[in-house]
């Protein structure tokens, strides 16, 4: 006698798990064919029909360009390369200074920016 009378069904690991088509996720086909859309518009209003060896040498550098967008880069994996240009685009001013040991005077002035030396400071007072 079977037990199981439910039909098998593929669920979803996850609610925002990315849909793909063959190797490649939707959401890159669908960037990469909207880069090269926009490509195409702007070939076509920019290059007169006398230049079409130009305007697929454009096409052409545009795919290779859309492609480059998509895939992830070996010195960060966790992100894309649109998204890593995408923040670097909009970083808004928020510039971080490494400080080094060697560029302060003494090491009273490299614990004074780091707020230790008036946490010494309190603790003297206070004990």
């Amino acid at each position: 006698m079977n037990q199981n009378n439910m039909p098998n069904v593929g669920v979803t690991p996850d609610v925002k798990a990315r849909m793909k088509v063959f190797l490649f996720y939707v959401a890159d086909i669908v960037l990469v064919l909207v880069w090269c859309g926009v490509a195409m518009i702007i070939a076509n209003l920019v290059f007169p029909d006398s230049r079409a060896g130009i305007n697929w040498l454009f096409q052409g550098i545009n795919l290779v360009f859309a492609v480059w967008l998509v895939i992830i880069p070996y010195h960060n994996p966790g992100k894309k390369n649109y998204q890593l240009v995408i923040n670097d685009l909009l970083m808004g001013g928020h510039y971080y200074h490494s400080y080094s040991y060697y560029e302060f005077d003494s090491l009273s002035a490299l614990l004074t920016i780091g707020g230790l030396k008036q946490d010494a400071q309190n603790k003297q007072q206070r004990g």
